[in-house]
């Protein structure tokens, strides 16, 4: 495997697992009663998502080109459910099975307690995606992500969805509306 590919895999496995654990709450968003959404844009990348209102833009880490995180509802709360955006050119073309199988592969053997509830097949922004559903975590602090994988052109992107286990039902389809909106721009 190619040496920035192996790059990117290692860095989507780094950021989903270290975004689940530093990031820290809970949503008012009640599927129920979909919440007003805005529009954010990443010029550099060429893309635009949504969040809900009630959600705050994040500056990310190296290597993340977004970060929406929910709201803190109460003091009670122990961590903030959020999402993020990882982008990577690729040096060479990979057929997109390959790319989220190896990415899976990394992920079962970093992640402690990996797990794999349930996987499948959407589109995002017209390009067909992978999505994966896993659970992961030691001690207290025990996630479920919803990670999508797909390619733009040259460009592999990770959408990772984080939450806390017991609070995953309740966010999944707010995950779900903000991947959906993810679309690619002309600037």
């Amino acid at each position: 495997m190619n040496k920035n590919l192996k790059l990117f895999l290692a860095l989507a496995v780094c950021l989903i697992l270290s975004g689940a654990m530093i990031l820290g709450g809970c949503s008012k968003f009640s599927s129920l009663f979909p919440e007003k959404m805005r529009r954010y844009y990443n010029a550099d990348q060429k893309f635009s998502i949504q969040l809900p209102d009630s959600w705050e833009k994040q500056d990310g880490a190296e290597g993340i080109v977004f970060v929406g995180v929910s709201p803190v509802e109460d003091s009670s709360d122990v961590f903030q459910e959020n999402i993020n955006v990882v982008s990577q050119m690729l040096p060479q073309k990979i057929e997109l099975e390959k790319l989220f199988t190896d990415n899976i592969e990394q992920l079962r053997s970093i992640a402690k307690n990996f797990f794999e509830e349930e996987r499948g097949q959407t589109s995002i922004a017209g390009s067909d995606a992978r999505w994966i559903i896993f659970s992961s975590g030691e001690g207290q602090i025990q996630v479920r992500i919803l990670m999508y994988m797909f390619l733009q052109e040259n460009r592999a992107f990770a959408i990772n969805c984080v939450a806390i286990s017991d609070k995953f039902p309740k966010y999944k389809y707010t995950f779900q509306r903000i991947a959906k909106s993810l679309r690619f721009e002309k600037f």
